[in-house]
């Protein structure tokens, strides 16, 4: 379990987190929960950057979902994922980071 910080100090999203060495998105999917996504493409292992309308690997152009990391313009693919609770009105990642 890797504990994020309290769930108000998070205002806007996608937010992005550096833990350990590694960068990731805080997101809400579109029923309101939170999701950690890896900021590293799934194909490439390009970093995956933030343009207001979409996640871009700048490798080789695929766009992502801003709320679930669902690949919107190439194959069925989608961004490394660990799902996000509330508890005690922190974020906690259930199991493994992604």
């Amino acid at each position: 379990m890797t504990d994020l910080g309290l769930e108000t100090d998070f205002t806007r999203f996608p937010a992005l987190l550096v833990l350990g060495a590694e960068p990731f998105y805080l997101t809400r999917d579109h029923q309101g929960g939170y999701l950690l996504l890896s900021a590293f493409c799934p194909h490439s292992g390009g970093q995956v950057h933030d343009r207001d309308d979409c996640f871009l690997c700048p490798v080789h152009g695929w766009r992502f979902d801003l709320n679930t990391g669902q690949c919107v313009n190439g194959p069925l693919a989608r961004m490394y994922s660990a799902p996000v609770a509330v508890r005690d009105g922190r974020l906690v990642v259930e199991g493994d980071l992604p």
